[in-house]
């Protein structure tokens, strides 16, 4: 943990431990608000205004459960490094896991770089897009009305997304990955086995 997101945490911590005793966390604002309610209803998707507001929603809601940070690993990586295998007992260690998904790369059309896999190795493959998958990727970016990440050259999206398959390759987010329930002491569910993804501007 860095040590902006400690402060926070003990910010948040600090400020919250009046309302923690009436059983609420006090939100900064109705977006938070609405967004930690749907979150707690169940909704796998919210957004908010901010990265702030994003932090706060992790703090309070996700930090205190042991959900661990893992940045810097790939999606393949940290599926391997959160489920790993216990020899000693024979049984999967599973963990849940988060990762910020908020970094830009400018992505060219002439030179586009695909990951193929032959007999299981992972290959990366440059070559130019078609007019049809240029098309493609121009559209998806209107429809969700982030064209200034457009240009005739290639486009902006999110580092480790394929914006073939993934339209949240260009809105920053939060990625929250649930792999066992998430029960308090007296074994009610609070959080079900699932990804959740906090958008934000």
């Amino acid at each position: 943990m860095n040590a902006l997101l400690l402060r926070l945490f003990i910010l948040q911590f600090c400020l919250s431990i009046p309302t923690l005793i009436l059983g609420q966390i006090k939100w900064t604002n109705s977006t938070v608000k609405l967004a930690a309610h749907e979150l707690e209803i169940g909704k796998k998707t919210v957004t908010v205004n901010t990265k702030p507001e994003a932090e706060e929603l992790f703090l309070g809601l996700f930090l205190s459960w042991g959900v661990r940070n893992s940045d810097g690993f790939n999606s393949t990586g940290a599926k391997k490094y959160f489920r790993p295998y216990d020899i000693e007992t024979g049984t999967t260690i599973v963990e849940n896991y988060y990762h910020w998904d908020n970094i830009f790369e400018f992505r060219r059309f002439d030179s586009w770089e695909f990951t193929e896999t032959v007999d299981d190795i992972p290959i990366n493959v440059v070559r130019p897009l078609t007019p049809a998958e240029i098309k493609k990727i121009q559209e998806m970016v209107k429809s969700i009305g982030v064209t200034h990440l457009l240009t005739a050259a290639g486009v902006t999206s999110l580092k480790n997304h394929n914006p073939f398959q993934d339209i949240d390759s260009f809105i920053p987010h939060l990625q929250i990955h649930i792999q066992k329930d998430i029960k308090n002491n007296q074994n009610i569910l609070i959080f079900k086995t699932g990804t959740r993804k906090i958008f934000f501007k």
